[in-house]
C-alpha cells in the first residue's frame, strides 16, 4: 500500500459495528442507530454526539451514491479510534434531497480528528471496493450472513486492492503517493 495505514488494516475493523436486515424506515432513526453501535463498539457513551455528526455531515452534503449505497466519513473528538460501520436495510430509505434517492446500505467510517489522515485513506479504500462489479450486491446479500464474515468480505477486498497496488507499482504501472492517501 501506499500509506503507512494499509499495514494496519486490523486495527480498524477491531473497532467495527455491524447491523443487518435492519427494519428502519427513516434516515434519522438509522443515523441514531449507527451512532449507537459505533459508540458501543468504540466503549465509549457518544452516541448522542456520534449522531449529532452524523446528521452535520448529511446536512452539509448527503452521501448517498448510485445503487442505493451511502458513503460517510465524519470526524468527532474523543473517540479512541477509526471505527467502521456496514448497515443493511430491509428496504431501501429516503436519503438524499430527490425523492428518488434511496439507499439500504451504509458504510460509514467515523474518526477522532487527528485521525482524518486514517479516515480519508479508508474512505479512499472503501470507495475502490464500491467500484468493483458485484462488492456491494455482495454485502447486500450478506444480510443475513453474521459479522465477521461481512468483516472478513471486506477485508478480502482491502487485501486484494492493496496487493494489486503494490504489484502495479512494483512493476511499473501503478501511480506514486502524494502522501495524501
Amino acid at each position: 500500500s501506499s500509506s503507512p495505514f494499509g499495514r494496519n488494516l486490523q486495527a480498524f475493523l477491531t473497532w467495527a459495528a455491524v447491523g443487518h436486515r435492519l427494519e428502519i424506515s427513516r434516515k434519522d432513526e438509522l443515523l441514531d442507530m449507527i451512532a449507537t453501535q459505533l459508540s458501543a463498539s468504540l466503549g465509549v457513551h457518544m452516541a448522542g454526539e456520534i449522531a449529532d455528526k452524523l446528521r452535520k455531515r448529511e446536512r452539509q452534503q448527503p452521501t448517498g451514491l448510485p445503487g442505493g449505497l451511502a458513503l460517510v466519513g465524519a470526524t468527532k473528538n474523543g473517540l479512541p479510534a477509526t471505527s467502521l460501520g456496514v448497515f443493511t436495510l430491509v428496504k431501501p430509505i429516503p436519503w438524499g434531497g430527490r425523492a428518488t434517492d434511496r439507499v439500504d446500505v451504509v458504510l460509514v467510517v467515523m474518526s477522532p480528528h487527528e485521525q482524518r489522515q486514517a479516515q480519508l485513506w479508508m474512505l479512499g479504500r472503501l470507495a475502490r471496493m464500491i467500484q468493483h462489479e458485484g462488492f456491494v450486491d455482495q454485502v447486500r446479500g450478506g444480510l443475513q450472513w453474521p459479522r465477521a464474515s461481512v468483516i472478513a468480505l471486506m477485508m478480502v477486498f482491502t487485501l486484494v486492492l492493496v496487493v494489486s497496488a503494490a504489484m502495479a507499482f512494483a512493476y511499473g504501472g501503478g501511480e506514486k503517493s502524494n502522501g495524501e492517501g
